[in-house]
């Protein structure tokens, strides 16, 4: 599976409205977009954050089963509706995504996202 994740820095006096208004109408194009897991633009999930981790010298399996185990102990958060992990084997990076009910918060440990509109034509298909 191929995962892709892009920002706009926008000057702080950008019309947010605008930016909520243009989610509203392009998000449901995406609803039906074959291959498509899930693509985020608040409906229920409000808040994405976005980890960057070492990606350890060690063994798959290992590499698997640590990362199993703390996305396992996110989803154990109230809040937590779904947890991913994509390998950036081109930065040597770890990315661990989550999406939260819950309204977003400023973290030291991640870059969070308000979520406008979410597409998820293939999210149940994902292990």
């Amino acid at each position: 599976m191929f995962a892709m994740q892009y920002s706009h820095r926008l000057p702080a006096e950008h019309d947010l409205d605008a930016i909520r208004q243009r989610a509203a109408a392009k998000g449901p194009q995406w609803d039906a977009w074959p291959g498509l897991a899930c693509k985020a633009f608040d409906r229920p999930p409000r808040a994405l954050y976005r980890e960057e981790l070492p990606l350890p010298d060690r063994g798959a399996a290992a590499l698997r089963d640590g990362a199993l185990a703390a996305g396992e102990a996110l989803l154990g958060r109230e809040d937590v509706l779904a947890v991913w992990l994509v390998a950036d084997l081109q930065r040597w990076r770890l990315l661990r995504f989550s999406m939260s009910a819950g309204a977003l918060e400023l973290r030291a440990d991640s870059v969070g996202y308000e979520v406008l509109y979410l597409a998820r034509p293939g999210l149940e298909r994902l292990p």
